[in-house]
């Protein structure tokens, strides 16, 4: 579809790519769908995913910059993974992407703060936002989250009691933070999780039962 062609084009404005990673990425082909990290929907054609995770990890030769505001215009996207990547900002417009189920923005180079827009994408089902954040845990409203990864960052004060309303949960890691406090017995009612890692904080107390 050319206007998601385009818009990819203009994402790709704001990226360095100094090693050619996504040398498919060019104006003379038409098909976006076969360009490198793109997955399209195989009935309507709409692009649906965007991967530029590298292929190695960790990758010196991966792309880097700003992650362009042009994405709010792929209205069908689902899927953005940029993790492994050397991108250094979390945009404003992100909470605006709203059909997105899968966000991992890990490993970068953004060192900056969360936004509270995060707390707009209803729909996600994953969300890895590992290493180099200052963050909030205004996640309550996420309660279709499966996976929660905020690890290595700088979480500060208590875990919210508002975590237990995420239902869905199967994987939450909140380890190698600056939490502290007591865990919260609210933990106990995420009868679908699975692991658990809270190492590496100053926390007190037991892990509820359901959760052990």
């Amino acid at each position: 579809i050319e206007s998601e062609r385009q818009t990819l084009l203009r994402f790709e404005e704001g990226i360095e790519d100094s090693y050619n990673q996504l040398n498919s990425w060019t104006r003379g082909s038409e098909e976006c769908c076969r360009w490198r990290g793109i997955k399209c929907n195989n009935d309507t054609g709409h692009l649906v995913m965007i991967d530029l995770r590298p292929n190695v990890t960790p990758s010196y030769w991966s792309p880097f910059g700003k992650i362009g505001s042009s994405l709010i215009e792929l209205r069908y996207l689902n899927g953005l993974d940029l993790s492994y990547n050397a991108f250094t900002n979390i945009p404003k417009f992100i909470g605006l992407v709203s059909k997105l189920t899968c966000l991992n923005l890990s490993y970068n180079c953004i060192n900056g703060t969360i936004l509270d827009q995060l707390g707009n994408l209803s729909r996600l089902h994953t969300l890895d936002l590992t290493i180099g954040f200052e963050c909030t845990m205004k996640v309550a409203s996420l309660v279709e989250l499966v996976t929660l990864n905020i690890s290595r960052n700088t979480l500060t004060g208590i875990i919210p009691k508002g975590i237990g309303q995420l239902r869905m949960l199967k994987s939450l890691d909140l380890s190698g933070n600056k939490l502290q406090g007591k865990i919260p017995g609210s933990l106990a009612g995420l009868s679908y999780l699975s692991y658990l890692n809270l190492s590496s904080n100053n926390l007190s107390g037991k892990i509820p039962s359901r959760t052990q």
